[in-house]
């Protein structure tokens, strides 16, 4: 996997090990790096770049210390316009501004935490791939912090796309995909995890609080950005590998699992722009369908959209 950096000592906080580096230009990166290059890092800045051995689907990695703008978004934007892109490529920021979640709602992104975006490019028919995509974001994430000690079964998803422990959120995925036809060109993935700090944010019934992952584990060495970072980048591979090959119900069924809206019961208000959300419907959460809509005891029509509160 090749590495570029504007900031060695901030990459080598969440590399897995430490490389050797060297400086290069922005115009001696390959073609098909230098336009997102231009993107991510200022162009007055010095570039270090590196290389890994990974069995990842991971080409490329741009590491930056603080962002001026979203990853997420400027890999969508290029999207949009066609801008040919490698597969596999990850960008991790240390902290930034612009960074958003669902419905461009505000994401603080703060030192300590982990910001990734990452692009793949299938071109191939992906089975339901809106939830396909969704699903692996959401998995990889608890799956990675199954892994981590004192973490085990202690993550869930909140419908759609929050992680939460204890009810907590202490993350979010965000997903764009691109189509032609039945073949998916272009998938791109947000992951946020509050590892080290929790953002001051205020509380509503629909985030009734945020925590980080050392509110739960003090054990820098075991609950740290490199641990988790790790995880995630090998999941979200190998969850990628499961989805394009045809597996996507082994991904929807570990959502399912722990999804913590499931017999339990939710108030869905409506989720506008602008505006205050109006209470549409409460009931008991029956289960999640193929498309991860959700179905309420004694409604005939599952939910797509909206926000969810559970009703305690």
């Amino acid at each position: 996997m090749n590495i570029y950096t504007d900031d060695i000592q901030y990459a080598e906080q969440i590399l897995w090990e430490k490389p050797s580096w060297k400086s290069a230009s922005h115009t001696a990166l390959s073609n098909d790096t230098t336009i997102l290059a231009n993107s991510i890092f200022h162009k007055n800045n010095k570039i270090h770049i590196t290389f890994i051995n990974t069995n990842s689907v991971w080409k490329h990695l741009f590491i930056v210390k603080n962002a001026g703008k979203s990853h997420f978004d400027i890999l969508v934007n290029l999207l949009k316009k066609n801008i040919s892109l490698p597969d596999g490529i990850l960008c991790a920021a240390g902290s930034g501004s612009g960074f958003h979640g669902f419905r461009s709602r505000e994401w603080l992104s703060l030192p300590g935490n982990i910001h990734l975006s990452a692009f793949l490019a299938p071109q191939r028919r992906v089975e339901r791939f809106h939830a396909g995509f969704l699903s692996l974001s959401a998995v990889s994430v608890i799956q990675a912090l199954d892994s981590i000690e004192n973490f085990k079964n202690k993550a869930a998803v909140r419908w759609v796309n929050d992680i939460v422990i204890n009810n907590a959120k202490v993350g979010g995925v965000l997903t764009q995909t691109q189509t032609q036809g039945m073949i998916v060109t272009g998938a791109v993935l947000g992951v946020g995890i509050n590892v080290e700090t929790t953002p001051q944010v205020k509380s509503d019934i629909f985030v009734p609080e945020a925590a980080c992952l050392r509110n739960y584990s003090d054990d820098s060495i075991s609950c740290n950005q490199s641990i988790v970072f790790n995880h995630l980048i090998n999941l979200l591979s190998d969850n990628y590998h499961k989805l394009i090959n045809g597996k996507f119900y082994q991904l929807l069924d570990f959502y399912r699992q722990r999804s913590i809206v499931i017999n339990r019961e939710v108030i869905i208000y409506s989720d506008p722009v602008s505006g205050k959300p109006q209470e549409i419907l409460r009931g008991k959460a029956f289960s999640i369908g193929d498309n991860l809509e959700l179905i309420i005891e004694g409604f005939n029509k599952p939910v797509t959209k909206g926000r969810l509160v559970i009703n305690k």
